[in-house]
């Protein structure tokens, strides 16, 4: 007799245990309260393909460059903020992957990335460097449960005097829009560096060795929307066979001549060029921008070079307009008599720009 009563104990707590399972659920669908689902979140940088490449650039990223600090911001669609998960990561990665949310299925979430937000900007020289956030606005104030400040977030700007630059860490971010369903569902998603990358490369070509005494680049701009405004994406594929995403159009908070400056001077360098040697500078990072002459010349952005205190100066041909992320590198060749250089913009668009201007 007890043995049968033990029989039927055990059955009774199986029972319980599958009904146990599945009350949550129906109790939620009883009481027609939304059902909650896993949303997985992968993150990349844009410019990194799904094997880990980068687009059409052999050069290595550095630090600076990469994400260091991520936070995600998940919005319903009547406004809500459904959670914000700031993430410090230990090592600088172009890749993260993957954060698990519990979230209401079956709707379209908005999703904010916001990497490296404590990035800063720097004036001055090694005597006297004044600090100073790049980002003005606290992403921690953002409260699940609250409303996204989403007019607010975006106006937000980034802006640069001619005597600043970034200091360490580039400031990126996103959003996206996801389409969650009724099951668990995973994503990976993109952000952007919120910057414009130079690089220099100078091979004296020449018989003597010579100095890069000045640089400037004309039409650098004094603003740009934090988050991307108005960006609009479309799908490439590199000569190497990567995809990705080439920016097609976007907006700049002005394009008045009086909104843009020439960053550098002819004076400040003392860069030697030895003989037959090739000198990268350190990477200039300048804001996104783009602006059309009133007399519609398309060719806005100039460069400007002094070699011991010669000045060379010529415009980046058809080049009106230059997005965040693009990796400008400059080539340059010195030769006794002239000095020949050419352009890859990477990754977005591939473009071969073949200035030259006489020594």
């Amino acid at each position: 007799m007890m043995k049968g009563f033990l029989h039927i104990v055990a059955f009774c707590c199986w029972v319980a245990l599958l009904a146990g399972c599945d009350a949550k659920p129906l109790s939620l669908r009883d009481e027609g309260k939304p059902r909650k689902v896993y949303l997985n979140i992968a993150i990349a940088l844009s410019d990194v393909s799904r094997t880990g490449t980068r687009v059409d650039d052999a050069a290595p990223l550095n630090d600076n460059e990469r994400m260091q600090t991520l936070r995600i911001v998940v919005v319903r669609p009547d406004g809500t903020v459904e959670e914000n998960r700031f993430i410090a990561l230990y090592e600088a990665v172009e890749r993260y992957g993957t954060e698990t949310f519990e979230v209401v299925g079956s709707e379209t979430k908005r999703i904010y990335l916001f990497v490296n937000e404590r990035a800063e900007i720097v004036s001055g020289d090694a005597a006297a460097v004044l600090r100073r956030r790049a980002l003005a606005y606290d992403l921690s104030s953002i409260v699940a449960g609250g409303r996204f400040p989403a007019a607010e977030l975006a106006a937000l700007t980034i802006g640069l005097k001619p005597s600043e630059r970034f200091a360490g860490l580039l400031p990126m971010c996103e959003s996206h829009e996801v389409a969650v369903g009724d099951t668990d569902y995973e994503c990976s998603l993109f952000v952007t560096r919120a910057a414009v990358k130079f690089t220099f490369r100078i091979t004296n070509r020449g018989q003597r060795a010579v100095n890069l005494t000045g640089l400037a680049i004309e039409k650098s701009a004094f603003e740009e929307f934090y988050l991307p405004h108005n960006a609009f994406y479309e799908d490439r594929v590199s000569p190497g066979g990567t995809r990705y995403k080439e920016i097609v159009s976007y907006d700049v908070p002005s394009t008045e001549a009086a909104d843009y400056y020439t960053y550098g001077a002819e004076s400040g360098l003392a860069v030697e060029l030895p003989v037959g040697q090739t000198v990268e500078l350190d990477p200039i990072y300048q804001l996104e921008g783009k602006y059309r002459d009133p007399q519609g010349d398309a060719r806005n952005y100039a460069l400007r070079m002094w070699i011991d205190g010669a000045q060379l100066d010529s415009y980046f041909p058809a080049l009106a307009q230059l997005p965040r992320n693009t990796h400008v590198v400059v080539n340059v060749a010195v030769n006794d008599t002239r000095i020949d250089w050419e352009v890859d913009l990477l990754p977005y668009t591939e473009k071969y720009l073949d200035p030259s201007f006489g020594l």
